[in-house]
């Protein structure tokens, strides 16, 4: 039987650029190798047999080797749907990548905005120490104070929190 030539690793690598999985892409060009080896033993056959000569080839092989090549004909229309549908699930691929990329770039605004948030936060703190030991509040009054500044902390902290998990989880929803 004659080889014909086919790249599989060429091809695999062309799924792969083009969005499909390492094993989509395999398991697509396995398939279309092996229907490619398929097609080239039946066309072997069916020269074989005219070269026999209608007369010695039985009427029996000749109605496999058609059903064969119609069979042929239906696995390659399957194989143009299948790869019809990869370019759709790639082009959703691409789609989903372009708005993980948007909230990520929003996620990142977010976090700068709430360190600066700590930092404004500090440095009122580091103020509020200043302004307690030049007017010497009392034990009670520092307290709450202090306890404010705690709770405000608190809350960019829960907050920052609270982007993360929702990061996480919207990230990890989407594999």
């Amino acid at each position: 039987m004659d080889q014909v030539s086919f790249d599989t690793h060429a091809a695999a690598r062309r799924l792969v650029q083009a969005g499909a999985s390492d094993s989509l892409a395999e398991a697509v060009v396995e398939t279309v190798a092996e229907a490619t080896r398929t097609n080239m033993q039946i066309l072997e056959d069916l020269a074989f047999l005219k070269h026999q000569g209608a007369n010695t080839a039985s009427q029996s092989e000749l109605q496999k080797a058609n059903t064969d090549v119609a069979q042929l004909k239906v696995d390659v229309e399957q194989l143009k749907v299948d790869v019809a549908q990869l370019k759709v699930d790639v082009a959703q691929l691409k789609v989903d990548v372009a708005r993980l990329k948007v909230d990520v770039a929003q996620l990142k605004v977010d976090v700068a905005q709430l360190k600066t948030d700590m930092k404004v936060l500090r440095k009122d703190l580091s103020s509020f120490k200043l302004h307690v030991e030049t007017n010497m509040l009392t034990r009670k009054d520092l307290f709450r104070a202090l306890w404010i500044q705690t709770m405000s902390m608190m809350a960019l902290f829960v907050a920052l929190l609270g982007v993360v998990l929702w990061f996480v989880d919207f990230t990890i929803g989407k594999t």
